[in-house]
């Protein structure tokens, strides 16, 4: 278990530093002009497996690519016109992202219904807050973390059976399918924004 604690935080040293971007599915070790899944930033776990060690283990400056790169990218209008454009935000403020995305503002076309990516995006914002209590900071990914937010209160819909909020139409990355109160984006969802209750938050 130590070993394997040490490479993890080796792995995050070894492909955080030195450049302004979060780390892709193959890294800084991608050897091929065509890799897998084009080496996107894949938001349905990948990235955020990569960097969940971050702040526990002491590595919160190598936490900052990431968290810069989704800064910048909620204020895009990529982002924001996926939100509004497609799945029905009238918010200015409000954004999402598909699993796929890039440092272009681009999207791929696997899971274009998975969209609870921000929610997880949101809450490595809030770690980073909660670990170091920098509120110059706070003040940067404040916006990013009330877009995403915006997002979600017009989105979830209540389930008029249990009178709980859920995720609609959403979708299980590995098996599918899709489907209201998916179980893979409610337990995210929620624990992303540590919600717990039944009622819509004010």
């Amino acid at each position: 278990e130590q070993l394997y604690f040490a490479y993890g935080r080796y792995l995050e040293i070894a492909s955080s530093r030195g450049v302004d971007l979060p780390s892709n599915l193959q890294g800084i070790w991608n050897n091929s002009s065509e890799p897998a899944w084009n080496a996107d930033i894949h938001a349905n776990i990948n990235v955020q497996m990569n960097y969940w060690p971050a702040e526990p283990t002491n590595l919160s400056e190598l936490h900052m690519p990431f968290l810069n790169y989704i800064i910048n990218m909620a204020n895009s209008a990529e982002w924001k016109n996926l939100a509004q454009q497609r799945n029905g935000a009238t918010r200015s403020e409000a954004w999402t992202m598909l699993t796929e995305n890039n440092i272009f503002g681009g999207f791929g076309s696997f899971q274009r219904n998975a969209l609870i990516n921000n929610a997880w995006y949101g809450s490595h914002l809030w770690q980073h807050c909660r670990y170091t209590l920098d509120e110059s900071f706070l003040e940067r990914a404040f916006p990013a973390m009330w877009g995403a937010t915006v997002f979600w209160m017009e989105r979830l819909v209540l389930n008029e059976e249990d009178g709980k909020y859920e995720c609609p139409n959403e979708y299980s990355p590995e098996h599918g399918p899709v489907a209201a109160g998916n179980t893979y984006d409610q337990f995210y969802y929620l624990e992303s924004g540590r919600r717990h209750s039944s009622s819509r938050p004010g």
